[in-house]
């Protein structure tokens, strides 16, 4: 019983990693090799045989889509150091959390929750309203009145996403920006 458990198993995991393997090599199979330039970086990708393909940035990094998802990917994978000034309205922010808190709900209101999570080093916003405009400018209205710059908030970063009811009335063809406008 317990050998036909064990074998069960092995199965189950040979299972799991083989499917996302494939579908992995499938995928690489149809990608073909690019190369984007900018005046101030370029990228390459290049096919390999491995699991992934190969990217490489230049110091000037710059995202390969440039859609206001893959900036806040870019921008949480890469971070971009605060001014001091920043760095200290951020501390003075997250010190109103309570002190044996280290992520939580900094703001609420009828439109937004702002949150910190501090494994992630992330602000949130969660948007509570269809009025979506006015919301992310109370979010930022709240940064900037601890004292945040306009640069600041973009580096952090803050990102704002639509709370689950709401995202259903909206409908789904309107523009949404996880990240504040000039970000």
């Amino acid at each position: 019983m317990l050998r036909k458990h064990r074998y069960l198993f092995l199965l189950l995991l040979v299972v799991l990693f083989l499917i996302p393997y494939a579908a992995h090599s499938y995928r690489l199979r149809n990608t073909r090799s690019a190369t984007v330039a900018s005046p101030s970086s370029s990228v390459s990708v290049q096919e390999n045989s491995g699991p992934s393909p190969i990217v490489s940035l230049a110091a000037n990094e710059t995202p390969l889509s440039s859609g206001p998802q893959d900036r806040l990917v870019d921008l949480i994978q890469h971070r971009r150091p605060l001014s001091p000034s920043d760095m200290a309205v951020k501390k003075k922010i997250v010190a109103l959390l309570p002190s044996a808190d280290h992520s939580g709900d900094l703001y609420h209101s009828q439109d937004i929750t702002i949150d910190y999570t501090e494994s992630v080093d992330l602000f949130q916003v969660e948007i509570l309203t269809t009025d979506v405009g006015s919301a992310e400018q109370e979010a930022v209205n709240y940064f900037t009145q601890h004292g945040m710059s306009q640069q600041g908030i973009c580096k952090l970063p803050v990102s704002f996403y639509l709370n689950f009811d709401i995202k259903k009335v909206i409908p789904t063809n309107a523009p949404f920006s996880p990240l504040a406008a000039g970000c």
